[in-house]
């Protein structure tokens, strides 16, 4: 900071660099602090600030608030990181009611969107509020928010639902007792159970009402509609979190046939890379952090390419995980510590979409580290 200047107590603008938010005072009292769900970017300049300042530092897995921390560059500096799940919650939630009372600044982040939407958060604080401490909220990125939005389902009146009962008899009194509910309903669903939830959801609200099924919401709008189109806005509809029509298993192709596709949508896209100028200096480089399809260089930018293939671009492009982007930066800083030393270097990172017609979609800066 031998180049910032002070501008209020507890303020600080730093003129060199990458800009930095304000360093605030954090209050006392418990911050529920929302987290991005795919996007590192999408962080408030709150919630920054709150993760930069605060005492004490508690997270649902500490493994990402400490990676998404390393990300927007705010260093620890000592402050204790707590790791507060369902399994550790009686164990771990007095201590932090402690330091509450002791009148310090804690937050809370969950894996991913908002705290306490199907979040163990919630106990904390109920408890929090049960000893009249203060609870504030440093709002954000919610996956249920945003699959609502771009689904173009009525929004005046909804449901959040949450995860349905894994066993049939629960489901099927859970789901009946939904579809008597006039509202747009919202659930969360996993992969291996989505195809058969859309099937019970058919049977139980009737084939007319219509559903959009989301997923990766953060960088590509990626809804599906099923069902038929009676009803019209006033009909209430369902909502799910993942495609319909993805089968579970993957595309239905053998390891053998599923790789050698790979290979060619990799050499395809790399045609469509140097037709356009944009030589390719690597084809599945791999460091310890793990693999990258393609490596590109356009002057001083390089570019890290992913490739997805499958029956569709929309298909395609749900194969893209959180994991797969981890393991990209990771393996693109790499690639990028052996740059020569004062190298000016940008990176970008590209996900190229294949579909089974050979049809190339191409979505620059897909993602951000």
């Amino acid at each position: 900071f031998a180049q910032g200047r002070q501008l209020s107590k507890g303020a600080f603008f730093v003129t060199t660099g990458t800009p930095k938010p304000l360093l605030r005072p954090v209050p006392p009292g418990l911050h529920l602090l929302a987290t991005p769900i795919g996007a590192a970017r999408d962080i408030t300049l709150r919630a920054l600030d709150v993760l930069a300042g605060a005492d004490v530092l508690a997270a649902e897995d500490t493994r990402t608030l400490r990676h998404l921390m390393e990300i927007h560059g705010i260093a620890l500096n000592g402050r204790p990181l707590i790791a507060y799940h369902d399994h550790n919650g009686q164990v771990v939630r007095p201590r932090l009611l402690r330091a509450l009372k002791e009148g310090r600044s804690v937050v809370y982040a969950p894996e991913a969107g908002t705290p306490l939407i199907a979040d163990p958060g919630f106990q904390l604080a109920r408890a929090a509020i049960a000893e009249g401490l203060a609870v504030l909220a440093a709002p954000g990125p919610s996956a249920v928010l945003a699959a609502l939005t771009v689904s173009g389902l009525p929004s005046d009146r909804f449901l959040f639902a949450g995860f349905p009962p894994a066993g049939a008899g629960d489901r099927a009194r859970f789901l009946a007792e939904l579809g008597q509910v006039p509202a747009t309903l919202i659930l969360y669903e996993s992969p291996k159970r989505i195809n058969r939830l859309l099937t019970e959801m058919a049977d139980t609200f009737g084939k007319d009402r219509l559903a959009a099924v989301c997923r990766e919401l953060t960088w590509a709008r990626l809804c599906q509609g099923c069902g038929g189109r009676g009803g019209g806005s006033a009909q209430p509809a369902a909502q799910g979190c993942l495609p319909d029509g993805v089968a579970t298993g993957g595309t239905g192709m053998s390891g053998a046939v599923s790789y050698h596709a790979g290979i060619a949508a990799e050499a395809a896209v790399a045609r469509l890379y140097e037709t356009g100028g944009t030589p390719i200096a690597a084809r599945r480089w791999r460091s310890a952090a793990g693999e990258i399809d393609l490596i590109a260089r356009n002057g001083a930018e390089v570019i890290f390419i992913e490739v997805k293939q499958s029956r569709s671009h929309a298909e395609a492009a749900l194969h893209l995980t959180g994991r797969q982007m981890a393991r990209i930066y990771a393996s693109a800083a790499v690639f990028l510590g052996q740059e020569p030393a004062g190298q000016d270097t940008a990176a970008r990172f590209d996900v190229a979409l294949v579909d089974d017609a050979g049809r190339i979609e191409i979505i620059e800066n897909a993602f951000a580290a």
